[in-house]
């Protein structure tokens, strides 16, 4: 790469650093020098950017895309364990503890990383300024797996995909459907069960006249039944 090619990046991920959360307690000027070392990648989809059990020597800053954290076994089962999207700070935990990667990263679509090398991730693991905001963002995490834990201890398959509608159809301008973004593993791996007993509900609710449901959109039929049913507000 040419050196004025060099100064552009390194312009475009300043700009981009500045623009992130994590990193708004750091100086300027560690920042901006952060930002010579760094390179942008782009990445296809279905593309591995990290493989479960790779050495965590370095990270990766979402600039664009979402990626999938996976975890799999020797019998090739896979289940999505996290998702993340821009300006999230992936491999940290693994660079401050010395340890391997335990998930395989996938891009879930056209993706651009800003890779941050060993020396400079190792640097920003240490940073006092960041402890306290990558403290927070480890609370929040915890919360949401306590969360999706309860759920999983206390309801079954249908009830979960019920909290899981009525989650999206908080963010609907409607409350007569809601618009389904995510793969079916993605929605499988978030009420802990398999595509096929995903699939299995969602056309036991429709043969019941419940829903009407195509790949992106659910649609109540009896809405105010249906959600009384499973014991939930949908408000």
């Amino acid at each position: 790469m040419s050196s004025l090619k060099k100064r552009i990046q390194a312009d475009l991920v300043l700009r981009f650093f500045l623009q992130v959360p994590l990193f708004s307690s750091l100086p300027n000027q560690y920042v901006a020098d952060l930002s010579r070392h760094c390179v942008m990648k782009n990445h296809d989809k279905k593309q591995v950017v990290l493989s479960q059990g790779d050495i965590g020597n370095q990270t990766f800053l979402i600039m664009k895309g979402i990626i999938d954290a996976i975890w799999s076994d020797r019998d090739g089962r896979e289940v999505i364990f996290r998702t993340h999207g821009p300006h999230e700070l992936l491999g940290l935990d693994e660079v401050a503890d010395n340890l391997p990667h335990a998930a395989t990263y996938v891009c879930s679509t056209p993706s651009i990383l800003i890779y941050i090398p060993p020396r400079e991730s190792r640097k920003l693991a240490n940073a006092p300024e960041l402890q306290k905001r990558l403290a927070k963002l480890a609370r929040a995490h915890m919360r949401h797996c306590r969360e999706g834990y309860r759920r999983i201890a206390m309801h079954d398959l249908e009830t979960r995909l019920a909290l899981y509608l009525r989650d999206l159809l908080r963010t609907s301008p409607t409350r007569e459907y809601v618009v389904i973004e995510e793969t079916q593993l993605r929605i499988a791996s978030k009420v802990n069960a398999s595509r096929t007993r995903i699939n299995t509900t969602f056309k036991k609710w429709a043969d019941r006249g419940e829903i009407w449901y195509s790949r992106d959109k659910i649609i109540f039929n009896e809405s105010k039944s249906f959600w009384r049913k499973y014991n939930i507000e949908a408000d």
